[in-house]
């Protein structure tokens, strides 16, 4: 499937009516003329999980109908009551299933959902969120853009080795999901060696930064977070080139962040000890030797989080000795995040030379936890 058809496709709103409490109808198109708005179809949910489902709803700071077979009085004011005696409507916007949710736009199109379950309906609330707060920009080019369809970024930092180089940009090409950005970053070299990546056939946006001098290790991944900020990233994945990344790694990520969070992070990955001329590799094990709870390259985050993120990067330089313990200390706490066991994307390779993982080497797997 391509990019274009991974974004958000907008269409006409449908000429539908609903009924006011009054009895009275009106045009949905022409009242979302006046200003966008979300309509809410709970269907046969209980009154516990309508608050539940409402209250996901109420950070998006729009106009909330809900729709129902009928229509008395004005709730409590988050959603005003609406009646759908036909079901017309329910089924012309794509809404059968409990719990649904649409976003009608202000030009005569729909401009989110159906979101069907509440999953879906964090993800489209939080976008909306987004937009409207300017904590995130879509690549749609109005409210409630999917989060699949978002601008996604990959950044990762390479020294002395133009075949990972290499190797990460050949990985990120097999995504089933490819991202749209992703700015290697060499230091404390004089050659560059952007030439190992030069004739990759890709659609990948690729940026090579090369910083000739040494710098601290907290702007190894500074410098190319903000180049991804600047070219209007909305999503980043964290990718060191040394490890392996599975063709769904950033499907998958991106779903993890569709759970309303700003930040996720798996606690399982593969495990490759490369020890000349050996090897040993364990396709799944707990992985919690890095500072944010699990493999730091299974990392993904929202464009909130990284703007803050590289300030933090900036402010704390030379207090944490690397940067994942920057973004775990001092960032995660300022927002949602997610540890998560789910669908092993990535491997984490031990390696000679490796700054952090040779010492594993002779010990074993059981030395990550």
């Amino acid at each position: 499937m391509s990019r274009q058809q991974r974004r958000y496709v907008r269409v006409p709103t449908p000429p539908v009516q609903l009924q006011r409490p009054d009895g009275s109808k009106f045009d949905l198109r022409g009242e979302a003329g006046q200003g966008a708005l979300i309509l809410f179809f709970p269907h046969e949910l209980t009154t516990g999980e309508i608050e539940r489902v409402r209250s996901l709803l109420t950070a998006a700071s729009l106009p909330t109908y809900q729709v129902s077979g009928t229509a008395s009085g004005v709730g409590d004011g988050q959603a005003k009551l609406l009646a759908d005696p036909d079901g017309s409507a329910s089924s012309a916007l794509g809404c059968d299933e409990a719990p649904a949710v649409v976003l009608v736009g202000a030009d005569g199109y729909l401009a989110g959902g159906p979101a069907v379950g509440e999953t879906e309906i964090a993800e489209l609330a939080h976008d909306i969120r987004s937009q409207l707060t300017g904590e995130a920009k879509s690549s749609d080019e109005t409210l409630g853009g999917a989060r699949s369809g978002a601008v996604v970024g990959v950044f990762s930092p390479t020294f002395n080795r133009p075949d990972l180089a290499r190797s990460l940009v050949l990985q990120l090409n097999n995504q089933s999901r490819r991202p749209d950005h992703l700015v290697l970053h060499q230091n404390g070299q004089a050659e560059s060696y952007a030439w190992a990546i030069a004739d990759i056939d890709t659609d990948i946006e690729l940026a090579w930064i090369h910083t000739t001098e040494t710098i601290p290790q907290d702007q190894w991944y500074e410098i190319p977070i903000r180049a991804l900020l600047a070219h209007g990233c909305d999503v980043f994945f964290w990718c060191d080139h040394d490890d392996i990344y599975f063709a769904n790694h950033i499907e998958n990520g991106l779903r993890m962040l569709d759970q309303g969070v700003d930040f996720s992070i798996n606690d399982n990955c593969g495990l490759l000890m490369l020890d000349t001329p050996n090897f040993r590799f364990s396709p799944a094990e707990g992985f919690t030797a890095h500072d944010p709870g699990g493999h730091s390259s299974s990392m993904c985050f929202t464009r909130a989080f990284a703007e803050v993120l590289v300030e933090d990067l900036a402010a704390n330089r030379g207090r944490h000795g690397y940067s994942d313990q920057v973004l775990s200390r001092v960032t995660m706490p300022k927002f949602r995040t997610q540890v998560s066991s789910q669908s092993l994307t990535t491997a984490y390779v031990c390696h000679p030379g490796a700054l952090s993982s040779s010492h594993w080497l002779r010990g074993g797997a059981e030395q990550l936890n």
